[in-house]
Formats: C-alpha cells, structure tokens, sequence
C-alpha cells in the first residue's frame, strides 16, 4: 500500500507518486522550488532592480497618489503588469491591502 507524497492517501497504480492530478501539480511545483530555490532567488532579485530602475526614470510622482506625502514612497500594481503603477506612501498602502484584502479585489 502506498501512500501520496503529498496528502498521505492511499493510492493504487504502478509508478504512481500523487493520488490526484491536482496533488501532482502541487508536489511538482513544491519539488521544483526546492531543486531551484537559488535560481528562483538570483531571478527575483534582478527583476526586482531592473523593475525599479525602468519605472523610476522619468516618473515624476514624487508623492502619494492618495494623502500627496512624500515620505516613505513605494510603488504599488494597479495590475500587476509594470506599467501598471501608482505612487503610495507606506501608510495609504497598507490601507489600500486592507481594503483589498476585505473585497478581495483591486478598486482601481
């Protein structure tokens, strides 16, 4: 009797790792960040730079969208698509999530 890899049910088959296709794909996806969590790092950290270097050139929005601070700016997704920005300072932005988080939507 084998059991899933993921969830601990018994599965029947040969060569069978995963009692379902959706715990296929959750176990893939979980193997393949393990074999590649520094790869996946090294990329986050270079979009992350050259997504902040692309969008601050030329952007005049050197206050919040909502409150007009200039502390403490940080770029927020309209969608998340990197043309897609709007200038926040930290606190409208933690409001805004808190507000998204409630509807589970962007009010934009």
């Amino acid at each position: 009797m084998k059991l899933c890899e993921r969830c601990n049910q018994t599965i029947t088959g040969r060569g069978v790792r995963w009692c379902s296709k959706r715990c296929s794909q959750l176990g893939l996806k979980r193997l393949y960040k393990q074999r590649n969590h520094d790869k996946i790092l090294a990329y986050n950290r270079q979009y992350k730079k050259q997504h902040v270097v692309d969008h601050s050139i030329g952007i005049v929005n050197n206050q919040c969208y909502f409150c007009h601070s200039i502390e403490k700016l940080a770029w927020h997704h309209i969608i998340w698509k990197p043309q897609k920005l709007v200038r926040l300072c930290s606190l409208c932005h933690k409001k805004l999530h808190r507000i998204m988080k409630i509807f589970k939507t962007n009010p934009y």
